[in-house]
């Protein structure tokens, strides 16, 4: 069975069970409460991996971070963020090896040798991680980020860590105005 088929009934027979729970007993209305603002801080930071939508989660990141704990807010966006990003990456990923017939080319060689000498994909690695960790959009940095021979283990730890960084600092700025 496909794995996405799998999640979808997990999450129907999960939503199911807390519908028919939360007639018998109050406590459950609690404890969904709780779950649907982990899933929507998980999912806001998955939406603050996009350009498009960045502004909207940084808005709903301030909201939430206003009535709940801080680093928790932290860390589920940032795992968000980290899972988007990595689609993201899948995804320019794909893209690259549609191109891959331009590594045979002699201007490409050249560009590489010259890259190996300068050290500049260690150049391009560091400035993908300032870019990621920045409040700003992520694209760019993953695209620099993507090109690198990191494997996606490694890209998920550091972008869950850049882009928590990124979280935590919006909500630090952002609590000292309100």
């Amino acid at each position: 069975m496909n794995i996405f088929l799998k999640i979808a009934t997990f999450v129907l027979i999960l939503g199911l069970s807390f519908y028919i729970l939360k007639s018998l007993d109050p406590t459950i209305l609690v404890m969904q409460s709780t779950l649907s603002k982990f899933t929507l801080l998980t999912l806001s930071g998955v939406f603050y991996a996009s350009f498009l939508t960045a502004p909207l989660s940084v808005v709903l990141f301030i909201i939430l971070g206003s009535t709940t704990n801080i680093y928790l807010v932290t860390i589920l966006g940032g795992l968000g963020a980290a899972l988007g990003d990595l689609l993201i990456l899948k995804f320019f990923r794909s893209l690259f090896k549609t191109f891959s017939f331009i590594k045979h080319a002699q201007s490409f060689r050249k560009i590489k040798k010259i890259s190996i000498k300068y050290h500049l994909n260690l150049v391009g690695i560091i400035l993908g991680m300032l870019l990621v960790a920045s409040p700003f959009p992520d694209e760019l940095g993953l695209i620099l980020l993507g090109i690198s021979s990191l494997s996606y283990f490694k890209l998920a730890i550091l972008t869950f860590v850049l882009n928590s960084l990124g979280i935590l600092a919006i909500l630090l700025i952002a609590k000292s105005f309100l």
